[in-house]
């Protein structure tokens, strides 16, 4: 197909509007790279792409990005509101990315996973720019300290989702401040930081109207006392993960089951032939 001006190709076609938002988002980060090569043409379009694009997400191809590829992928931009950089920990540093974070004060989601090389730095960034944040990833980032994380907690009142695994220099102090600053967090993992006690779970209860997922997996000092204060006052809990916390049992569980909270451990063998029982005869009841 021809017009009076030449022939009709894809560079025809609106590039920020259709190719950019449409076509380009069903492709890899490596055939995104792969089309830059072809042309002149096709490394101008790819630059648009990766610089009105919403969303950065090299959670697939972590392993094989360089800090050069990710400059030039975000350097420009200037609107992501998500950026995904999980297991990003061989060539990430704050010096990369903190440029990222100061150009994109509307960020709504970051994802941190195993960012080893990052330090404090990035959550101060974080913290002074982003007020905006909803989702905060930040699992298995042993470096984050008390201190930083209460900067961001302070600036960031929106966030809704928050996974702090692994993060082992938190303790009952910060995460407290975490829920009484952070009234809307639905999703909290605090999973494997090894130090909290009952203390933080029982703040937890009190001040997360919010709440639907707790994950408090390996806190072994956790006990049924927090647990059943979480089955009092928490009613919109709906998820909790409490594997290896040696210190809870069906003392404080058989509540929150019969309310149907899923969890990652199965009830006792007696407890599932009770809760059978108990079932029929009021089956047998209604029956009557």
């Amino acid at each position: 197909m021809a017009t009076a001006d030449g022939p009709v190709t894809i560079f025809s076609l609106p590039w920020e509007h259709v190719i950019c938002r449409h076509l380009f988002p069903f492709l890899s980060v490596k055939e995104v790279f792969q089309l830059r090569v072809i042309s002149t043409q096709f490394r101008d379009i790819v630059d648009t792409f990766f610089r009105t694009t919403f969303t950065l997400d090299l959670s697939r191809v972590a392993a094989r990005v360089t800090s050069e590829a990710f400059v030039l992928m975000s350097h420009n931009n200037l609107c992501l509101k998500k950026l995904t950089l999980i297991n990003s920990k061989d060539w990430l540093s704050d010096t990369v990315l903190k440029p990222v974070l100061l150009n994109n004060p509307y960020l709504l989601k970051v994802d941190l996973t195993n960012c080893s090389n990052l330090t404090n730095l990035c959550v101060n960034v974080l913290a002074v720019n982003c007020h905006a944040l909803q989702l905060l990833v930040l699992r298995d980032c042993h470096w984050v300290s008390k201190e930083a994380l209460t900067g961001l907690l302070v600036n960031c009142r929106e966030l809704e989702h928050v996974d702090l695994t692994g993060c082992w220099n938190l303790d009952d102090e910060v995460i407290s401040q975490l829920i009484v600053y952070g009234r809307k967090i639905r999703y909290l993992s605090v999973s494997k930081i090894y130090g909290l006690t009952d203390t933080a779970i029982s703040v937890i209860s009190h001040n997360s109207p919010s709440l639907q997922h707790l994950n408090i997996h390996g806190c072994w000092r956790v006990t049924n006392d927090s647990i059943r204060l979480l089955g009092e006052f928490c009613m919109g809990l709906k998820a909790l993960q409490i594997k290896d916390c040696r210190g809870i049992n069906e003392i404080s569980l058989a509540r929150l089951r019969a309310r149907g909270i899923k969890m990652d451990v199965p009830p006792p063998p007696q407890a599932q032939t009770l809760s059978y029982l108990h079932r029929n005869i009021h089956n047998l009841n209604v029956q009557i």
